[in-house]
């Protein structure tokens, strides 16, 4: 979903229709949760449309996630860590890799507060990108109702 909301997000129209490919996979086995995903598009667009290095882009992202559940002084925690990573994808302003750290506590049944620690790399100067890192900092507030 993100590839292709970037996509309107950036401006980009594809002209013609091109096909791809989504997979993606789930585990929870107790207190762990594993999580999979991968899209790709299975043609090259026309460079004048989505560019990659003067050639038709033929972009695909990733992501791949590990949690796991637990509790501490009798209030639960989860704990994740998530790595994605993306190609030939510069011109839609995706980073080409992802890491990101993230905890989040249940203060009450339908309040949780967590926080996230993400680190994502743009791509090489030589590759259209900046070749900068972005590191961000987020606190989440979530109430459910």
């Amino acid at each position: 979903l993100g590839l292709l909301q970037t996509f309107e997000d950036t401006g980009v129209t594809p002209l013609d229709e091109h096909p791809g490919l989504s997979l993606h996979g789930y585990i929870n086995a107790g207190l762990v949760t594993l999580l999979a995903e991968s899209v790709h598009f299975l043609d090259a667009f026309d460079p004048s449309v989505l560019d990659w290095n003067g050639q038709g882009a033929q972009p695909s992202a990733f992501h791949a996630e590990a949690g796991y559940a637990t509790e501490v002084s009798g209030r639960p925690w989860v704990f994740s860590v998530a790595y994605g990573g993306t190609r030939e994808a510069v011109a839609l302003a995706l980073p080409e890799s992802r890491l990101s750290l993230a905890a989040i506590y249940s203060l009450t049944d339908d309040f949780e507060a967590g926080l996230e620690f993400l680190v994502a790399s743009d791509y090489d100067t030589e590759d259209g990108g900046s070749g900068a890192d972005s590191e961000v900092i987020s606190f989440l507030l979530r109430a459910t109702f």
